[in-house]
């Protein structure tokens, strides 16, 4: 399949010298659930909330712009997943 180096890797899994760790519009949806009934959806500015509400509705995240600016929110918003993602990154 042609274009498919990057996306057939799995949450997490090591491709050479990186991590790719995806950000899923599944795992938006579950932060912006968690943010409306804990809360912290009304804590958020304006901008981070338009993200979150319109991230959940993408099929597939492929932006690293917009993959770091959604971690930044969940980091607000899911402290304990964001950890887990970090540590993803790093390799741990």
């Amino acid at each position: 399949m042609a274009g498919c180096g990057r996306v057939a890797l799995f949450r997490g899994q090591h491709s050479g010298d990186f991590t790719d760790v995806e950000v899923t519009p599944r795992l938006v949806r579950a932060a912006l659930t968690k943010a409306r009934r804990s809360g912290a959806y009304w804590r958020l500015e304006p901008a981070e909330r338009a993200l979150l509400v319109l991230a959940s509705r993408l099929r597939r995240i492929r932006s690293p712009v917009l993959r770091e600016a959604l971690l930044a929110v969940l980091q607000r918003v899911w402290p304990q997943k964001a950890l887990v993602i970090r540590a993803y990154e790093l390799g741990l």
